[in-house]
């Protein structure tokens, strides 16, 4: 039997506790905007769907330099995902629970992208996407979201907190490639 950590320090200013982490979002709005159905249709359609709302300057810098940091706790999806992105030239960290991912996210360089798994054994995902939105030294750091849920409803609460891909598992590695160029503007 593993035991949990007393706390997770997701917003680096101070110590939060589990219980605060675990606790229910805020409610969403009732209504799901058209786009966000639109999106959830595409996801099951085509595997992904990318909300670029802010995008940033084009980017030029090859995969080489690009460090992408998957948090899935499923180890083979995590073992395939790294081979696909590293296989393309990115550099990659992985994680499987909050408390690697608050390990790996303080490991210089930060991570030009985040593939966020929602149901990670110690939080929930919105969790930490909510935390990263938050803090002024994260809160520009692309997150695409990887899930088995692909309802409109989870998709909104993703899109709503901040992310900017979804992408429903299972996908194919062209799927996640194109995706992680795509919120990469490359």
């Amino acid at each position: 039997m593993t035991t949990q950590p007393e706390a997770i320090d997701l917003d680096f200013t101070g110590i939060l506790s589990i219980k605060t982490l675990a606790a229910a979002l805020p409610p969403l709005p009732k209504k799901v905007p058209e786009n966000v159905v639109i999106g959830a249709r595409t996801l099951q359609k085509g595997g992904y769907f990318v909300n670029i709302t802010n995008p940033g300057p084009r980017r030029t810098v090859p995969p080489s330099n690009t460090t992408v940091l998957i948090v899935e706790d499923e180890p083979s999806t995590l073992l395939l995902i790294d081979h696909v992105l590293s296989g393309s030239g990115y550099k990659t960290r992985r994680a499987a629970s909050g408390a690697g991912f608050v390990a790996a996210i303080k490991v210089p360089p930060v991570p030009d992208l985040i593939l966020l798994d929602l149901e990670l054994p110690d939080i929930n995902g919105f969790r930490i996407l909510q935390k990263l939105r938050l803090n002024p030294h994260t809160k520009s750091i692309p997150v695409v979201i990887l899930s088995a849920h692909s309802e409109p409803k989870i998709v909104f609460q993703g899109m709503s907190l901040g992310a900017n891909g979804y992408i429903s598992k299972p996908t194919k590695a062209g799927v996640l490639l194109e995706a992680v160029k795509t919120v990469l503007g490359a």
